[in-house]
């Protein structure tokens, strides 16, 4: 998942929300686009019968958040 944030402080928000919905988080990077955008890419591990698409949905709702990419392939 490719993530754009308005602050690094957003990845605590998207950590904590992914490990609700019971994302496990097996690699991040992130790099700076510019004055205020970092983009952070993720690879995540969703249990079996767990909707990718809820978790786009709950991450690009999150203030300062937007999603730029995502797979649904494990």
């Amino acid at each position: 998942m490719r993530l754009e944030l308005a602050t690094l402080d957003a990845l605590g928000s998207v950590t904590e929300h992914a490990t609700r919905l019971g994302a496990e988080l097996s690699a991040i990077s992130s790099r700076k686009l510019g004055k205020g955008r970092y983009e952070l890419e993720m690879s995540l591990r969703l249990p079996s019968g767990s909707s990718p698409q809820r978790l786009v949905a709950v991450l690009g709702r999150l203030p300062g958040v937007d999603v730029i990419a995502s797979s649904d392939s494990n």
